[in-house]
């Protein structure tokens, strides 16, 4: 079998997220991968489109070769906060004023 995802694969790689703050504060959650998307639930967290127990509040995709992240803040809201990474290219990087020592 191929380690390569396949267009109708899905993996799901399970995580724990620990409050740096306070250890005792923790949030599971998975990233499902597919070969077009990369999608991160949060166990207790949804979008007003999903299934409160399969809701996924940050997607990522490539749109025209660059990537795209898109998250749902509210839970009640349609509004979707996109952002395009286009800028955030090392092609795009100037060169720094400052020398670094």
């Amino acid at each position: 079998m191929s380690d390569e995802l396949q267009v109708t694969d899905l993996k799901i790689i399970p995580f724990l997220l620990e409050d740096p703050s306070d250890p005792t504060k923790k949030i599971a959650g998975a990233f499902n991968i597919y070969r077009n998307s990369i999608e991160i639930q949060f166990d207790g967290y949804s979008t007003c489109y999903e299934d409160d127990e399969e809701g996924t509040p940050i997607y990522l995709e490539i749109q025209n070769g660059v990537p795209q992240v898109h998250v749902w803040p509210d839970i009640n809201s349609e509004e979707m906060l996109h952002l395009n990474l286009e800028k955030a290219a090392i092609e795009n990087r100037e060169e720094a004023s400052v020398e670094i020592d």
